[in-house]
């Protein structure tokens, strides 16, 4: 559930929204219990509430709202990355205007360990809920 795999990130969380009736399953109780712990706001909301929030995405009963993303300045990303005693991997990014490229770029770019990704302020896509 990408919920739970967001809180379990530490994603800043703004509220959390859980559907009325939801079975209390493993997921559905570690969800609350890391909610609870952190004292986020946890709001209770019927299905069709849900289903408007999340503009019909599909949700498994549960999601979140997250702060506006912020990005980095490139010097901060670049005094990180040397910070860290590696060699610094940054990927740059020329054209990429769907989401979800930007999306699959970032994943990779995670699981290969880079320390960031450059994406530019024009004619490219932008972080989104997607």
């Amino acid at each position: 559930n990408s919920v739970l795999e967001a809180l379990r990130a530490r994603i800043p969380v703004e509220v959390v929204y859980l559907a009325s009736r939801l079975d209390a399953d493993d997921r559905t109780r570690e969800i609350v219990d890391i909610v609870a712990g952190r004292g986020y706001d946890l709001l209770e909301v019927g299905k069709p509430e849900l289903d408007r929030l999340t503009d019909g995405a599909v949700h498994q009963g549960v999601a979140i709202k997250v702060p506006p993303y912020e990005y980095a300045d490139v010097d901060d990303l670049l005094d990180a990355a040397e910070a860290t005693g590696r060699p610094p991997l940054i990927v740059a990014l020329d054209g990429v205007t769907d989401p979800r490229n930007l999306g699959a770029v970032l994943r990779s770019a995670g699981a290969f360990g880079a320390h960031g990704v450059l994406v530019p302020e024009r004619r490219a896509a932008g972080v989104t809920a997607s």
